[in-house]
């Protein structure tokens, strides 16, 4: 008797913990997708902060932007995130908030993801020409919105090759641009990336796991892009077990913006969409881009923030690029122990410099 009682006493502590588990889940998911207010210590909204979620049409898309900024008089700072398709709002809103300080920070999530997806959207509308054609009407708007006579452009991995394009295309628009693992010739970053986790695998001693490294292969650039999707998925998780991506874990619920507030439960479901949308779409773009034969020389300054340790958007590749592009002032910080991200992994060491920088 006594052990029946304790048997069903563990049922139905187990269904309470399932039951909780659940819908812990489900409010985790589910959230109104309005913008968060910015508070100060003692949880009061902080005078003359900006949080905005703005609709609007940039070329033929309906896109969104999210504002932050604990100053709306701050200058502004246009962010370009990586991916293609990978939203990361919710990584400077986490790991680096100190950004909202000294900035207006205004994230735009790119055509094709997040809660810029839509099923809607035909493949040929993903193309970079129209992506550098939304930056240059965005930054537009933001210069009337925010009477800035020029703004700052942020972009990190695949944003750097939108950044890079932008401040050839139209240097009015910006005072500098801080470039965050540079993308300059992606497929050559891809074959050193290659060698590097076949030799990280060697170096394991595990058979299973040179066996599984050594049956990736790197495609040919005129691939597909769900061949492109299927080599990225295979070659980042061992990128990113050898240390080359992140050298800190992220929470898998942070890392598609499910944890995030600004996001309704469909934006979540459309982050994972859109990823898979945007690499398919423009993998062959990324991939084929070589900026050493595009971009000799650009009229803004250049700063670029490159991880030792990166082996997506390769250290050496990145160098090779600054040395080559000519500019008004360059300058190139590299962050030892950190790979693809030290915007996020190092952000005490990677806001001192953005500050030296824009007090001049």
């Amino acid at each position: 008797m006594l052990k029946k009682m304790f048997i069903w006493l563990a049922i139905i502590i187990g269904a309470i913990l399932g039951l909780s588990l659940i819908g812990l889940f489900i409010w985790h998911l589910a959230s109104p997708g309005e913008a968060q207010p910015i508070l100060n210590e003692d949880g009061e909204t902080i005078e003359n902060s900006i949080s905005e979620i703005e609709q609007m049409e940039l070329g033929d898309l309906e896109q969104y932007i999210i504002i932050r900024g604990h100053d709306k008089t701050k200058p502004v700072l246009l962010f370009l995130h990586g991916g293609p398709g990978y939203p990361e709002f919710f990584d400077i809103k986490r790991y680096n908030p100190e950004l909202e300080k000294m900035f207006v920070v205004v994230d735009w999530i790119q055509r094709g993801t997040a809660k810029s997806f839509s099923s809607d959207i035909r493949p040929e509308q993903m193309k970079i020409k129209y992506m550098l054609d939304d930056i240059k009407e965005l930054s537009l708007y933001l210069k009337q919105k925010f009477n800035q006579d020029k703004l700052y452009l942020m972009g990190h991995s695949w944003g750097t090759l939108l950044g890079m394009k932008a401040i050839d295309a139209y240097p009015e628009l910006f005072h500098c641009f801080f470039s965050v693992g540079q993308v300059a010739a992606q497929y050559r970053s891809e074959e050193i990336s290659m060698d590097w986790i076949k030799q990280k695998a060697l170096e394991s001693g595990d058979e299973d796991e040179i066996t599984a490294v050594n049956a990736i292969e790197l495609p040919t650039p005129d691939a597909d892009g769900k061949t492109w999707i299927n080599y990225f998925m295979a070659n980042r998780r061992y990128v990113t077990k050898y240390g080359g991506a992140r050298k800190q874990k992220v929470p898998f619920s942070h890392g598609y913006g499910f944890s995030s507030k600004e996001y309704t439960l469909m934006d979540k479901i459309n982050s994972v969409r859109g990823i898979l949308f945007s690499l398919e779409h423009l993998s062959g773009e990324l991939v084929n881009s070589n900026l050493f034969e595009e971009i000799d020389s650009v009229h803004v300054p250049i700063y670029f923030f490159q991880g030792v340790d990166d082996y997506q958007t390769v250290h050496q590749v990145a160098k090779e690029f600054y040395n080559h592009v000519k500019a008004p002032k360059k300058v190139f910080y590299e962050f030892k122990d950190a790979a693809h991200n030290p915007i996020f992994t190092q952000s005490e060491a990677f806001n001192e410099k953005i500050k030296t920088i824009i007090s001049f």
